[in-house]
C-alpha cells in the first residue's frame, strides 16, 4: 500500500469510524454484525483507494456503502433491518451518482400502500407471504401492490433521470450527476 493511501485510510478511519458504527447500531442491534459491516466497509474503501480512485465526500461514501452492505446481508438472510418510513431517503450526497442512489428516494415518494410493499420485499428482502401477513393483507392484494409499486419505481427512474424502458421492460439510460437528478438533488 502506498504511504499516501495508508495515511488517507488511517485518517478516514479516525474521522468516521465512531459515527459509522453508531449509525449502523441505530439500524441493527447485533454488535458483531455491525463490527463486520464496518470492517468490510473499510476493506472496500481500501480497495477503492488502492485502485487510484478519489473520494469527493468520503463520509457519504462510507455511510452509503455500509448501509447497502447491511441491506444486502438482511436480504440474503431473509431477515429485516429497522428503517422507518421517514428514513427512506439517501444518505449524504457524493459526486458519483448511479441508479441505486435514486431508489430509496423514489420509493419514499410512492403512495403508502406501494411504498410499504416494495420496501418490505425489495429493500428488506421479506418474502411476499410474510410481508402480506405483517401488513394484514390478503396475499393477492399484497402481490398486486408489489407489482404496481415496482412499475411506479420504474416510472420514477424515467421521471427522475430520463431513463427509458426497453422492449424487455428493463431500464436504459445514462447515469446523471446529482444536480441533474430530480429525486436526489432535493
Amino acid at each position: 500500500m502506498k504511504a499516501a493511501t495508508a495515511h488517507q485510510l488511517e485518517h478516514l478511519y479516525r474521522d468516521h469510524h465512531e459515527a459509522l458504527t453508531a449509525y449502523l447500531n441505530s439500524r441493527c442491534h447485533d454488535a458483531v454484525l455491525v463490527a463486520d459491516v464496518v470492517q468490510d466497509t473499510y476493506l472496500k474503501l481500501y480497495a477503492f483507494l488502492t485502485a487510484g480512485k478519489e473520494l469527493t465526500n468520503p463520509k457519504s461514501w462510507l455511510f452509503r456503502v455500509a448501509q447497502n452492505m447491511l441491506f444486502d446481508h438482511y436480504r440474503k438472510n431473509g431477515t429485516t433491518v429497522h428503517l422507518p418510513d421517514q428514513e427512506l431517503v439517501a444518505t449524504e450526497q457524493t459526486d458519483r451518482h448511479g441508479p441505486e442512489d435514486c431508489l430509496l428516494g423514489i420509493i419514499a415518494g410512492l403512495p403508502m400502500k406501494y411504498k410499504r410493499a416494495v420496501y418490505l420485499v425489495d429493500v428488506k428482502g421479506m418474502r411476499q407471504t410474510e410481508a402480506a401477513q405483517k401488513l394484514d393483507l390478503a396475499l393477492p392484494t399484497f402481490k398486486s401492490h408489489v407489482q404496481r409499486g415496482r412499475k411506479l419505481v420504474k416510472q420514477g427512474y424515467v421521471d427522475c433521470c430520463n431513463y427509458t424502458i426497453n422492449e424487455q421492460g428493463h431500464l436504459e439510460g445514462e447515469v446523471k450527476k446529482w444536480h441533474e437528478c430530480k429525486v436526489c438533488r432535493h
